[in-house]
């Protein structure tokens, strides 16, 4: 009888314990998610630096009523971090915008934008 529990005895101590146990973690998991963590941080860094990208453009400084020619004293430059698809002057082609013809009222404050000159 004393030999059976004292086998008792080592088989608990041997045992496996019953608690919470993580499962393993696989290396390939760990170099994956960490370079997937570095290319949503190099996106976000080239998202905001471009977003910053400023460029000159034109701006009306008073209303301008339609048919009245523009004058130097009517436009302005700005630098504005535009969208590509915004059609607006930029700032070195001010001279050429000089002398145009208004085709609709442009009200002050408007970025100048070549469908609305003839």
């Amino acid at each position: 009888m004393a030999t059976a529990t004292r086998e008792l005895a080592e088989r608990s101590t041997t045992a496996r314990p019953t608690g919470f146990r993580p499962a393993s973690r696989s290396r390939v998991r760990i170099v994956g998610g960490t370079l997937l963590s570095l290319f949503a941080v190099g996106a976000i860094l080239l998202i905001f630096s471009t977003a910053d990208k400023r460029v000159p453009v034109l701006q009306l400084v008073h209303d301008v009523p339609a048919g009245s020619q523009l004058s130097a004293g009517d436009l302005r430059t700005v630098e504005l971090s535009v969208d590509p698809s915004l059609q607006v002057v930029p700032a070195a082609e001010r001279s050429a915008m000089v002398g145009q013809y208004a085709v609709v009222r442009m009200v002050a404050g408007a970025l100048l934008q070549r469908q609305h000159l003839q």
